[in-house]
């Protein structure tokens, strides 16, 4: 089943719930009982909403139970992104939530070896002894305004 098949507008709303139930020091909210039982790897962005400024993006490439994963997620990405500070109640109205799950993995055979339109990257490299890696989801390509 692709990505597009399961993601709901309910996934985004829990997104904002656990933030907001987090900040205000309530309790979880529950999950939405339209979830899709299938686990996913996913991804978590916050951006806001008035230009579009990534505000935290955290996600995980392992299988995740989709109501304990958006929450985990959506509270690391906005509380424990390192690149920023902590989202802050006063800031959620002006905040913009995306849900990605991750689905059809596949190698490249070369650098090119990937669409702008549907694929992601995910980067791992060596440099000096030093191991690093980076993972760009499919939308940050056209928003970046990249090519190959």
């Amino acid at each position: 089943m692709s990505s597009e098949q399961v993601i709901k507008s309910s996934m985004v709303v829990y997104a904002f719930d656990s933030l907001i139930n987090r900040l205000n020091g309530q309790p979880s909210p529950p999950i939405p009982a339209d979830f899709p039982t299938e686990p996913y790897p996913l991804f978590v962005t916050w951006k806001t909403s008035s230009n579009g400024y990534l505000r935290g993006c955290i996600g995980c490439f392992a299988d995740l139970e989709l109501g304990s994963g958006i929450q985990e997620y959506a509270l690391t990405a906005a509380l424990k992104d390192s690149r920023f500070p902590p989202v802050q109640m006063k800031e959620v109205t002006g905040l913009s939530c995306t849900v990605s799950l991750l689905t059809n993995f596949e190698d490249c055979s070369n650098a090119y070896d990937w669409n702008l339109q549907n694929h992601g990257i995910k980067i791992r490299f060596n440099s000096n002894g030093r191991n690093y890696s980076g993972t760009y989801l499919p939308q940050v390509a056209t928003e970046q305004g990249w090519n190959q």
